[in-house]
């Protein structure tokens, strides 16, 4: 149970609100459907996945700064203290949120088309998780998918399940898909080294970039106090960092219940 939350009754609601036939009018839709505007500098969000021991170093990083930092949190590690044993990671996620951070559903398991095919998997990635994070008081707009081989985000199936429970997710897994929608991150492990280039080109371009790093032992501490630094010495008019919720409220337009009028047949 969380905060006396009857979760057999979130099972009940799912079988009457989410039944198979709303599931296969969604699969009818064209999810082409999320415009943009032209960003008017460039911004960067910061991603940290799972809940991991060291968040709370993570998060006093991130407030050290003021900047936001998002997590996507899987809510089986949320009882489980954090590394300085002063917080659960549950509580370091309400501190992210009260410094201007977001909290993203996320699962560990990668969306195969095996998955998709078993009905309680599906029902758990896209409908359980959120209540949970709900049910916690957190506000869930988007979702991150879990990497793994056999990803299969972006098919017209994995998109009706998506789309019907989050306002926006990443594109793990996917090398292209040409609507922002989905919005691809950047393993900050894998550039460590050019972070600078890749900072510079949004500068240049008016971009969006999404790094994201799961702990500091996998990305270390001064390294990401090394980035954090060299996005400072940016202009702020040239460079903001921020979460996902306001990038897509500021720029970014779903369309999907005009979709839905023009795209049922």
């Amino acid at each position: 149970h969380v905060k006396g939350v009857n979760l057999e009754q979130l099972d009940v609601e799912w079988y009457e609100q989410q039944c198979e036939e709303k599931l296969k009018e969604n699969q009818k839709l064209s999810w082409q459907n999320t415009t943009s505007e032209p960003l008017d500098k460039a911004y960067i969000t910061f991603v940290l996945d799972d809940c991991r021991p060291d968040m709370d170093v993570v998060a006093d990083l991130f407030e050290e700064y003021d900047v936001p930092l998002c997590v996507a949190a899987i809510t089986e590690h949320f009882y489980y203290p954090a590394s300085k044993g002063e917080e659960s990671r549950l509580q370091v996620c309400q501190r992210v949120v009260k410094n201007g951070g977001e909290i993203l559903a996320h699962d560990g398991v990668a969306l195969t088309q095996e998955l998709l095919e078993d009905f309680p998997t599906k029902y758990k990635h896209f409908y359980k998780d959120k209540k949970y994070l709900e049910a916690y008081g957190f506000d869930v707009q988007g979702i991150i998918l879990a990497g793994g081989e056999g990803q299969v985000v972006g098919s017209q199936e994995s998109d009706a399940w998506i789309r019907t429970h989050f306002s926006y997710s990443d594109l793990y897994g996917v090398e292209e898909k040409g609507e922002p929608y989905y919005h691809k991150r950047i393993w900050l492990i894998n550039c460590k080294d050019n972070y600078q280039e890749i900072i510079q080109e949004a500068v240049e371009k008016k971009q969006w970039v999404s790094f994201f790093f799961h702990e500091f032992a996998e990305v270390d501490e001064e390294k990401i106090k090394e980035i954090l630094q060299y996005v400072f010495d940016i202009s702020q008019e040239k460079l903001e960092i921020t979460n996902y919720k306001t990038i897509y409220q500021k720029f970014y337009q779903d369309k999907q219940e005009s979709t839905k009028e023009e795209g049922v047949k």
